[in-house]
């Protein structure tokens, strides 16, 4: 077997060795508020509380900026997330190389091997802390999209299920929805800091977000297919809100790109050429006007 450089040895240590933190058991202390799903339950009915009650209450009130800790909050998710990309997805890789698609779907070692168990436990986790997104969009004004808020629930209560049974799919699904918030909240820091970012980087974002839901709807397709009878972990209540939970993103994804991307640029578009349009026609009345001698009056 042909021995990897020096440089490619050391990267693959330090990317598969299991750090000191790792070590920890945070399903010890995860797992338990899924026994009776008490936790879960009450965080989501307060946010379901300031989803509805939260824009009333600030209706009349004056916004609050917020940036600074908009900024901070975002670089600690985009940190977390790249870092969760970058172990989960080294660990990943090896596992394909040496089993296939079949162990990445449905192996259930994810969930308590090296590495990756610690990972996924803070991720489960991490989707109830994200409810905190949408108390700045509250507290700022801005506007609460159906999708955003209907994202950060059934993805928190799904994941919880899949996490807590150690159900199929689990892998792929972190994986990629670190690789993806790796981009969403470094692109939210940067932009709550004050830098400029071009209009694409954003459209590359819902992309990618497409991109994501289409994966895991072909990951709950192979779940469905392969079921317990190959060795892939599952239940009826998973392959159905994991089906329906992809199915409705990626249709809601979908919409917002045409909505902002297709339906808001031919919007955008025709406004600037009605205002193209009605500057050049002004140009020609002045220039008539001149020619015949005459005086142009400011139009009301």
């Amino acid at each position: 077997m042909q021995e990897l450089p020096a440089w490619k040895g050391t990267l693959k240590n330090a990317l598969l060795n299991e750090w000191e933190v790792e070590q920890y058991a945070v399903g010890d202390w995860i797992l338990p508020i899924y026994e009776t799903w008490a936790f879960p339950i009450v965080c989501t009915a307060a946010y379901l509380l300031m989803i509805f009650a939260g824009p009333k209450y600030m209706k009349d009130k004056t916004r609050f900026e917020l940036r600074k800790p908009m900024m901070i909050w975002s670089f600690m998710l985009a940190v977390f997330s790249i870092l969760g990309a970058v172990r989960t997805s080294a660990v990943m890789l090896v596992a394909f190389q040496t089993g296939g698609l079949h162990t990445v779907v449905c192996d259930p070692i994810f969930y308590h091997g090296p590495i990756t168990h610690f990972w996924c436990g803070l991720f489960s986790f991490s989707k109830f802390l994200e409810y905190i997104d949408t108390v700045f969009i509250v507290l700022r004004k801005q506007n609460l999209i159906f999708l955003h808020w209907y994202h950060h629930i059934t993805v928190a209560f799904v994941t919880g299920l899949i996490y807590s049974s150690q159900y199929g799919g689990g892998w792929i699904f972190v994986t990629v929805n670190f690789i993806i918030h790796s981009l969403m909240y470094s692109y939210y820091a940067l932009k709550a800091a004050g830098i400029k970012l071009p209009r694409a980087l954003a459209l590359v974002i819902t992309i990618s977000q497409i991109a994501q839901m289409i994966i895991g709807c072909a990951v709950m397709y192979g779940i469905v297919v392969w079921g317990d009878e190959y060795g892939c972990p599952s239940s009826p209540v998973h392959k159905i809100s994991g089906s329906v939970m992809y199915a409705s993103y990626l249709a809601l994804f979908a919409n917002f790109f045409y909505k902002t991307y297709i339906v808001g640029k031919k919007a955008k578009q025709g406004q600037q050429k009605k205002v193209s349009d009605s500057s050049q026609q002004f140009r020609m009345e002045v220039d008539d006007r001149e020619m015949n001698g005459g005086s142009l009056r400011k139009r009301a």
